[in-house]
């Protein structure tokens, strides 16, 4: 099997469980606030999380950026153009990334509530602080509506809390 393949493999898989994790701990949240139908939503999330980077497509796209994960690391980097083009692929797949959506105020908040888990479960990974990741991302990259930064910013305290 290609080692770059075994590398996506092995990456997908502690993702998924650092997910899970952050879905756990807003979960958490969720039950301490009464919210029982958001915890269970947020937990099933979490199980199906980024499941579809096991589908070959998906696999072959991602090996193909396995050297310039920077930007996963550093939010004030992004991918070189040519690179983009194969996130499309997932971006697809998962509406819990702002790319995936023409408007991203139209993002559901459960799907809000999912992508911070992402953050966080992609800063747990690599060491990396998430309010300054999601600042950073709000500056350069996203521009999400004042509102629902907030909430972003809510959600993600509560995570690195």
């Amino acid at each position: 099997m290609n080692d770059k393949i075994v590398t996506i493999l092995m990456d997908t898989m502690l993702h998924k469980d650092l997910v899970l994790a952050s879905c756990w701990k807003m979960a958490n949240y969720y039950i301490r606030s009464g919210e029982i139908d958001k915890a269970i939503e947020i937990i099933k999330r979490g199980w199906l999380h980024d499941n579809s980077k096991f589908g070959e497509d998906e696999l072959t796209a991602l090996a193909e950026i396995d050297d310039n994960r920077m930007s996963m690391r550093d939010a004030s980097k992004s991918l070189p153009p040519e690179m983009k083009a194969f996130l499309k692929i997932h971006y697809e797949h998962n509406t819990h990334h702002p790319e995936h959506w023409d408007d991203v105020a139209q993002m559901p908040e459960m799907d809000v509530v999912e992508m911070c888990c992402d953050w966080h479960a992609r800063s747990v990974q690599y060491g990396t602080n998430l309010i300054e990741f999601v600042n950073t991302r709000q500056a350069n990259r996203f521009n999400f509506p004042q509102k629902m930064f907030e909430k972003i910013l809510e959600i993600c305290n509560i995570l690195v809390s």
